[in-house]
């Protein structure tokens, strides 16, 4: 597994309570958190951090998550990992529907943060949220 990032999650909602929320529960956690409202404003997050875990939800004005989710299949490869967020129904990944992983809304935050534990490609980091640094063998 490669890993991309410390810690950090992308969240990418157009319901701004749902940022502040995931956010919240999150930061709680110990992860970093970077935020986009629509597809474009993620698409712009990535080109400064590749966080370890992004969180999409389907249904956004513009861009939808199914199409943000091939936009960055197209960029990046799999080495981004998305867990699509919706209400509705939720099935499989195909080719067309690029998702590494699902997340029911409305949330469970136990699910939640098992779910990003689960999906995320972090850093292995100690018990207080950071970074390991490997031991010396000398």
């Amino acid at each position: 597994m490669a890993y991309t990032s410390t810690r950090t999650v992308l969240v990418v909602d157009d319901d701004r309570d749902t940022i502040i929320l995931l956010s919240f529960v999150l930061e709680e956690e110990g992860f970093t958190v970077l935020t986009a409202e629509d597809g474009l404003s993620a698409l712009h997050a990535l080109e400064d951090e590749q966080p370890g875990l992004i969180l999409l939800d389907l249904h956004m004005p513009g861009m939808n998550g199914w199409e943000l989710a091939g936009e960055i299949r197209r960029l990046y490869g799999r080495q981004l990992p998305i867990v699509v967020m919706t209400g509705g129904d939720l099935t499989s990944p195909t080719p067309d529907r690029p998702a590494d992983g699902y997340l029911p809304k409305p949330f469970d935050i136990d699910n939640l943060v098992a779910t990003v534990l689960r999906y995320g490609r972090f850093a292995p980091s100690d018990a207080d949220g950071t970074q390991t640094q490997p031991s010396s063998l000398g």
